[in-house]
C-alpha cells in the first residue's frame, strides 16, 4: 500500500523504494504509459503498429518515436508476425516483465489515489450534512 505524507499527498518518496522510482520514472513520458496501458489491453495479433495508430489516434511516426523510446526503455520488445514478412507495418510487440511491473506499480498509485479521492468526497458530504445541521440548529433560533 501507498504512503500518504502528513499533508495528505501521495509520498511517492517513501512508497516506492530509489531504484524503483529510477528504473520506472526515468525517460518515460505520459503518451508512452498510455500506450503501454493500451498494449496491455490488447490481443497479442492487434498490437501492431496500424492497429496501435488508429486505437490510441496518433500519427505514425509519433508511435515509431514512442515505441522506439519504450523498446530502448526495456519495457517494449517487438515480436513477429506471419504478416511481417510481406509488411513491416504488422510488426507486434509485447511488454517486457519490466513494463508489466511497471502498469503494476502504475496499478497501485492509481487505486491509492482513487481511494484517497474517495476519503475526500465522503468528508466533504459529511462536512455538508453538518454544515446543513448547524444552519437548521441556528436558523431555529
Amino acid at each position: 500500500m501507498l504512503i500518504h505524507g502528513p499533508d495528505s499527498k501521495l509520498d511517492l518518496k517513501n512508497a516506492l523504494s530509489s531504484s524503483t522510482r529510477n528504473n520506472f520514472i526515468s525517460g518515460l513520458k505520459g503518451r508512452m504509459v498510455l500506450t503501454l496501458i493500451e498494449l496491455a489491453n490488447l490481443y497479442p495479433y492487434e498490437t501492431n503498429h496500424t492497429s496501435l495508430c488508429k486505437i490510441l489516434s496518433i500519427p505514425p511516426s509519433t508511435l515509431s518515436n514512442q515505441i522506439k523510446k519504450l523498446i530502448e526503455l526495456d519495457y517494449l520488445e517487438s515480436s513477429n508476425s506471419p504478416k511481417l514478412m510481406y509488411d513491416a507495418r504488422y510488426r507486434n510487440y509485447r511488454i517486457t516483465m519490466k513494463g508489466i511491473s511497471f502498469l503494476h506499480v502504475l496499478k497501485e498509485v492509481l487505486d491509492s489515489s482513487v481511494r484517497r479521492l474517495e476519503e475526500l468526497a465522503s468528508i466533504e458530504l459529511l462536512n455538508e450534512r453538518f454544515d446543513e445541521k448547524l444552519i437548521a440548529i441556528y436558523s431555529n433560533r
